[in-house]
């Protein structure tokens, strides 16, 4: 995971926070690392994963989910102009850790991105719309 952080934050530009987005999950991984839920639009890329729609906000410490049961808090522990590394807690999870940068892809676009892993639970990943 911190090698995956660190390319996302080896990003493209200005720096980026998590209260900057509306951060939409693209994928979770379990703690085996198989897929177990994504989004509807990459239900063709893992077929036997849950298909969900996850959104959530972050602004004056506090994380608010699109899914009601999802409360938890966020501490920016890092920040310089290739991204922000966060602490965080969230109910029924504990605590992770996570990072946000502009990650840019193959095709030349250039996408906000956080990843945020909760040790022995889950690997999440969102883009920020």
């Amino acid at each position: 995971m911190a090698a995956l952080l660190a390319v996302l934050c080896a990003g493209c530009g200005s720096r980026l926070s998590l209260e900057d987005h509306t951060w939409a999950m693209t994928v979770v991984f379990d703690k085996d690392v198989q897929v177990v839920a994504c989004a509807p639009g990459q239900k063709d890329l893992y077929p036997h994963a849950e298909a969900i729609e996850l959104t959530f906000t972050a602004e004056n410490g506090r994380l608010t989910c699109s899914r009601e049961n999802i409360t938890g808090t966020y501490r920016q522990t890092e920040a310089n102009l290739d991204g922000s590394l966060y602490e965080l807690y969230v109910e029924d999870w504990g605590q992770g850790f996570g990072g946000c940068a502009y990650t840019k892809h193959a095709t030349g676009e250039t996408v906000p991105t956080f990843a945020v892993q909760f040790p022995e639970r889950y690997s999440l990943y969102f883009t920020g719309e």
